[in-house]
C-alpha cells in the first residue's frame, strides 16, 4: 500500500538528462510574474491548473497556469510560447509528437521517449532557450517506487499498449535497473520499435494479453504491470489471473482515467500483494517534478494535493455506511452479509475461523493462516453471480507496518530469523508476512503453551516457501539461536504468572537485550499502546512499531477489496488522524 511521496530531494537524478548547462530564468522570484499553460484538447476539465497555482500560491510566487485548448500545435500555441511572460507549459494529448518543433532544444530523455510533456524556459549563453522535456516517465517511476515493492530488478515487467505512454513506462523501467520486460500490442512493429530502443533489457513482445501470461519470461515472475491502453479495450473478462497470482506482490498502474475501476484494476485488487496506482496517481507525481523544473524549488505536494482533492470529491465518494453486529454465531450475521447491498465486512473474534466455510472462495492467505478477518465480493465472469471471498489482511498490516514505519528494513531482514511472541490466529497473520513478504530465513516461536506453538509449526508445514519454525522454550536454547531482526509481538498485555509465561518473557529478555537490534511490532494496543512488552523492547534499544499501525494497513487493504479501487494518500492519512484521535480519547477521556 502506498502512503509516502518520495520528496525531490531523492530523485534529483530524475531531471538530469545530460542536455547541456542551462540556467533557469528568474521565474523564483516573487517579483517576476509568468505564465504557465497546458496545451492539448478536450481539456476543459484538467486537474493541472488546480495543482500548480496552488503551488505557486503556497510559495508566494505570483506566477498563473491556464489552460490553452487547440485541435492542433497552430499559430496560437506559437504565439504564447514566444511571449516575453511565458514561464512553461504542460503538454498533453494530441500535440506531444508535434511541439518539438517550435522549441530550441529537447532533452535526451524526450528524444528516447519520443514525446514532450513539459516546456521548460531556461537560459543557455545569455539567450531565452524553450526546451522540451518529459515527466510522464518520473511519475511512472515514482509511484513504483514508493510502491513498498522491493527487488524489482530480478522480476518482470509488462507494458500493455505502444503509444506514448508506454515510451515513457519503459523508459522508467529501464531507469529502475530492470532487466526483463514483456510488451503487448495488437501490432507488433509499434512495439518491436519501442523494443529497438532499449538497451540491456531481454524483451518479449506478443499481440495479445493471454499470449503474454502463457508464454512469457520462464521462471521470472511479472511483478510491474503498466497499463497504457483504453479501459474499453480490455474488459475484466479479457484479463487472465495468472498475471497477477504468480507473484507474492507486485505494482499495477493503471494509466487510464476513466472508469474510476477497469478491468485491470479489478482484476489486481483481488491479490492483497499488488499495490495499485491510476492514472491520477501518476499526473500527480508528474506535476511535482514539472513544478520542480519551472520553480528551481520543491513542490508543496500537501498544498497542491489538498487544493485537488476537493475537485475529486465526487470521484472519490462512496455512499456507503460500516455497521457493527455483535453475534456468539452466524444467526444474526450471515443475513447482512449476504443482502443485495453488501459489499463486504470485517470478520473478527469469534468468527474468523467458522466463516472460512460460508465463503465460495478464500485466498492464498485465508488458507495458509486458516482464518479470514475479511469477506468481499465479485461478480462470476460465468454466471454474473456474486460470490463471496475470504482473505486475511491481517497479515498486510503486519507486512505494511514494518515496511512504511523502518525504511529499508527489507534488505536487512531478508535471510535472517525473526520472531514471532503467541500463538493464536495473529500470530499465524505474522509468521505469513515474516516468510511471505519481509524474507525471513527461520522464524522462532515464543509461547506459554507448547501445544499450541507445535499447532503453528503443523499448519504451515509443507507450504509452498514455508521457512523453518523453531519453537525457543528456554533461555538455553535462545542462546543457541541467532539474533532475529524483526520480532512480531501479539499476545496480551498482562505480567506474567505461570511457569510458562516466565520462560517466554525470559526468552524475550535473552533476545532483546543482545548487542545487536532490529525491529518489534507490539500487536497488543489494548488497554494501553505503551505495553510491558513495548518498553521492554524500546529500553533496550530496539525500533518499536506500534500495533495500531498494523491495524490501520490491514483496515486499507479491506477497503481497498470492498471499493475495488487504491485509496489515494489523503484518504489514508485521515485513516492515521481518526486513530491517533479515538487513540488519545481512550487514553485522556
Amino acid at each position: 500500500m502506498a502512503t509516502g511521496y518520495h520528496t525531490p530531494s531523492h530523485h534529483n537524478h530524475d531531471h538530469q538528462d545530460g542536455s547541456g548547462t542551462m540556467t533557469q530564468l528568474d521565474i523564483t522570484s516573487s517579483s517576476c510574474t509568468r505564465k504557465f499553460f497546458i496545451f492539448g484538447h478536450n481539456i476543459a476539465h484538467s486537474l493541472s491548473p488546480t495543482l500548480h497555482n496552488a503551488g505557486f500560491k503556497h510559495l508566494d510566487l505570483p506566477h498563473h497556469y491556464a489552460i490553452h485548448e487547440s485541435e492542433e500545435v497552430d499559430e496560437t500555441v506559437g504565439q504564447i510560447i514566444r511571449s516575453s511572460d511565458f514561464g512553461g507549459a504542460s503538454v498533453t494529448f494530441p500535440h506531444k509528437l508535434q511541439i518539438g518543433a517550435l522549441l530550441d532544444s529537447v532533452s535526451l530523455r524526450g528524444k528516447e521517449i519520443g514525446a514532450i510533456n513539459t516546456i521548460v524556459v531556461r537560459e543557455v549563453g545569455g539567450q531565452r532557450v524553450l526546451h522540451g522535456d518529459n515527466t510522464d516517465w518520473i511519475g511512472i517511476k515514482r509511484c513504483i517506487e514508493k510502491s513498498g515493492v522491493h527487488d524489482l530488478e530480478s522480476s518482470a515487467a509488462l507494458v500493455l499498449g505502444a503509444g506514448g505512454a508506454a515510451r515513457a513506462a519503459c523508459y522508467a523501467i529501464q531507469d529502475l535497473g530492470i532487466t526483463n520486460l514483456v510488451l503487448v500490442n495488437r501490432t507488433l512493429s509499434k512495439a518491436q520499435e519501442i523494443a529497438s530502443h532499449l538497451s540491456n533489457i531481454r524483451t518479449q513482445i506478443f499481440p495479445t494479453l493471454q499470449e503474454a501470461v502463457a508464454s512469457a519470461i520462464s521462471g521470472v515472475a511479472i511483478r510491474l504491470v503498466v497499463a497504457c491502453v483504453p479501459a474499453d479495450d480490455l474488459g475484466q473478462d479479457q484479463i487472465p489471473p495468472q498475471l497477477f497470482s504468480r507473484g507474492s506482490d507486485g505494482v499495477l498502474i493503471e494509466m487510464a482515467y476513466r472508469p474510476q475501476v477497469t478491468g485491470m484494476m479489478a482484476v489486481a485488487t483481488q491479490y492483497p500483494g499488488w499495490a495499485v496506482y491510476r492514472g491520477i496517481d501518476v499526473l500527480e507525481e508528474q506535476a511535482y517534478a514539472q513544478f520542480e523544473l519551472w520553480t528551481g524549488k520543491q513542490a508543496p505536494v500537501e498544498a497542491m494535493r489538498a487544493a485537488m482533492m476537493p475537485k475529486l470529491d465526487q470521484t472519490f465518494r462512496f455512499p456507503w455506511t460500516y455497521e457493527l453486529v455483535e453475534s456468539s454465531d452466524k444467526t444474526d450475521f450471515l443475513p447482512k452479509l449476504k443482502a443485495d447491498d453488501c459489499v463486504g465486512a470485517a470478520i473478527t473474534m469469534p468468527h474468523k475461523v467458522q466463516w472460512l466455510k460460508e465463503c465460495d472462495e478464500v485466498t492464498e492467505e485465508g488458507r495458509a493462516i486458516g482464518a479470514i478477518n475479511t469477506v468481499f465480493t465479485r461478480s462470476d465472469p460465468l454466471t454474473g453471480k456474486k460470490k463471496f471471498i475470504g482473505t486475511n489482511t491481517n497479515c498486510i498490516g503486519v507486512r505494511e507496518a514494518f515496511l512504511q514505519s523502518h525504511p529499508g528494513v527489507l534488505p536487512k531482514s531478508t535471510g535472517r530469523p525473526a520472531m514471532v511472541v503467541g500463538g493464536g490466529g495473529a500470530c499465524r497473520s505474522a509468521v505469513y508476512a515474516l516468510y511471505k513478504w519481509l524474507g525471513a530465513s527461520e522464524i522462532y516461536l515464543v509461547n506459554r503453551v507448547k501445544e499450541e506453538a507445535e499447532a503453528v509449526v503443523e499448519s504451515f508445514t509443507g507450504l509452498e516457501g514455508a521457512p523453518k519454525l523453531t519453537f525457543v522454550p528456554s533461555v538455553e536454547d535462545a542462546k543457541r539461536l541467532d539474533t532475529p531482526t524483526l520480532v512480531v509481538g501479539t499476545v496480551p498485555d498482562f505480567s506474567p504468572s505461570t511457569r510458562g509465561e516466565i520462560a517466554a518473557r525470559d526468552v524475550i529478555r535473552e533476545f532483546l537485550t543482545r548487542s545487536q537490534k532490529g525491529a518489534v511490532l507490539e500487536m497488543c494496543y489494548h488497554p494501553r499502546v505503551v505495553t510491558q512488552f513495548y518498553m521492554l523492547a524500546e529500553n533496550a534499544g530496539w525500533t518499536v512499531i506500534s500495533g495500531t499501525k498494523a491495524m490501520i494497513y490491514q483496515g486499507i487493504a479491506q477497503e481497498v477489496l470492498w471499493m475495488e479501487r487504491p485509496l489515494n494518500e489523503v484518504a489514508i492519512q485521515a485513516a492515521h488522524d481518526a486513530i491517533g484521535i479515538a487513540l488519545e480519547t481512550r487514553e485522556h477521556p
